[in-house]
């Protein structure tokens, strides 16, 4: 079995520059095959954010959060939601899923043709 870290190693400054994508993958293969918390503790560590900072920012508590990242609580959806707002990402990436910017369409309601 491999284990995977949860936080990506940074050798040097260059490796600070890191792309989206890049991040996105790291924290795909911290989580791969684990369940929400692993997804969350490594979208945390790769936005330097402490579970001090996370608790700020979405009004949850410290305890809480380290129980969410270690799987022995399972978040709402309006838990998730919070989370993904407060790390500035889409709630699809703590779920596991990938999803490309050119899968997305937004129809507004005046624009949509009648079925």
């Amino acid at each position: 079995m491999e284990i995977w870290s949860a936080s990506p190693v940074m050798k040097n400054d260059e490796q600070e520059d890191n792309s989206d994508d890049q991040i996105r993958s790291e924290c795909f293969r911290a989580a791969a095959g684990g369940r929400i918390g692993a997804r969350l503790r490594a979208w945390r560590r790769n936005k330097n954010m402490t579970l001090d900072e996370l608790a700020l920012a979405t009004g949850l508590n410290k305890s809480f959060l380290s129980r969410i990242e270690k799987d022995a609580k399972a978040p709402s959806i309006a838990t998730v939601m919070k989370l993904s707002r407060a790390l500035d990402i889409p709630v699809a990436l703590l779920f596991g899923e990938q999803v490309a910017d050119s899968d997305i369409h937004l129809v507004r309601t005046a624009n949509r043709q009648p079925e």
